[in-house]
C-alpha cells in the first residue's frame, strides 16, 4: 500500500508531519500520533506488525468491531501501544477506549 492509501484508512493522521490537533485536542493528537506511527511503520514493514497481529488475535479481539472500516492492522496497532500505556492492560478496557475514539 502506499502513504495516501494508508493515510485513507486513518480517522486522525492526514498526512504530512505537523500535528494540527497538538496542543488544542490532546487525546487526538495522540492517537494522530500513533496513526502516523502505524503508517511509518507498514511503509518500512516493521517486524512490530507481526507482533501487534498477535497480541490482538491471542486477546481475542480479532471478532471486535469486524464490520467497520479501520483495518485489523491499525487496530491490533493500537492496542498493543495501548496495552503498553494503560494501567488497565485487558482487552475489555482497549474495548472502551477504542469505541469512544473511533
Amino acid at each position: 500500500m502506499s502513504r495516501e492509501e494508508l493515510t485513507a484508512l486513518c480517522w486522525y493522521y492526514k498526512g504530512g508531519n505537523e500535528n494540527p490537533y497538538e496542543s488544542k485536542e490532546p487525546n487526538k493528537a495522540v492517537l494522530w500520533s500513533y496513526e502516523l506511527a502505524f503508517v511509518n511503520d507498514v511503509l518500512n514493514k516493521s517486524e512490530v506488525l507481526e507482533e501487534c497481529a498477535y497480541e490482538y488475535a491471542n486477546a481475542g479481539l480479532n471478532d471486535f468491531r469486524a464490520d467497520d472500516t479501520i483495518p485489523l492492522a491499525l487496530k491490533a496497532y493500537l492496542f498493543h501501544i495501548w496495552q503498553k500505556w494503560s494501567y488497565d492492560g485487558n482487552p475489555e478496557g482497549f474495548k472502551k477506549f477504542f469505541n469512544a475514539n473511533y
